[in-house]
């Protein structure tokens, strides 16, 4: 039996096990990432999942957003899903079919289009979700190891190499940090960015503040001296898709 859950209706212990075995896992389908959304206020969080036999199969996890006076947050209400659903290697066409037609069903008034970013490998399901009404675009996932520093550095162009040493000589320094002073100071460099060459909103910058706060991120600043030049960051706990509604 196949049967759509509510965010209220999801147990935290399964989620957490679809998360720990799903071969489309990662952070942005996680507990803590929606718990994470629900304390933001300018976004409206989402959770939707849905069951075979009473064991959970599938996620969504995502946010609605929008910008600017009510007449042009109107019309830029999107439904986001960062990372991607979260599946069950063995989920069956009829629940995937069911999880999507719910997303579609209960976002329509809320958004007008829903978009599923991911971050893994959904061409095994490619089928089921245009058969839903999304436009299926591939996303190229690259994954680069950290572990051995010495292989990732050979990697880098000659000019990134000379850069990196250069930069060494010159007391930059990447550190993580917590400070929010150090935080204030990359928003500024970051909404600049936007704002003048790349031309797209950015989340304000409480976004960051809260974020900063989460056990489960990390923030890596980049500093000559008191100057910092810029900032990075991760979160650790783990389908590019549209369709208008």
């Amino acid at each position: 039996m196949i049967k759509t859950l509510s965010f209220n209706e999801i147990d935290a212990f399964e989620w957490q096990r679809l998360a720990d075995h799903s071969p489309t896992a990662s952070f942005f389908q996680t507990k803590e990432c929606y718990d994470f959304y629900q304390k933001l206020a300018f976004l409206e969080g989402f959770l939707f999942g849905v069951s075979e036999n009473g064991k959970l199969t599938g996620i969504c996890c995502g946010y609605i957003v929008a910008e600017g006076n009510k007449l042009k947050q109107h019309f830029s209400r999107r439904a986001i899903v960062p990372g991607g659903l979260l599946l069950d290697a063995n989920i069956s066409d009829v629940a995937l079919s069911t999880l999507l037609e719910t997303i579609k069903k209960n976002l329509s008034k809320k958004a007008i289009y829903i978009e599923i970013r991911n971050y893994n490998d959904y061409s095994f399901v490619r089928q089921t979700v245009e058969g839903a009404g999304f436009t299926y675009k591939p996303h190229l996932n690259i994954q680069v190891s950290t572990i051995d520093t010495n292989s990732v550095f050979k990697k880098l162009s000659e000019s990134k190499r000379r850069q990196l040493k250069q930069n060494e000589k010159a007391d930059v320094i990447c550190k993580e940090s917590k400070n929010l002073e150090e935080l204030k100071a990359f928003y500024k460099l970051l909404n600049q960015l936007y704002t003048k060459k790349i031309k797209k909103p950015i989340f304000p910058f409480v976004f960051f503040k809260e974020l900063l706060t989460q056990p489960f991120s990390h923030f890596f600043v980049v500093k000559k001296e008191k100057q910092v030049l810029g900032i990075g960051g991760n979160c650790v706990c783990g389908i590019s898709v549209k369709s208008a509604v």
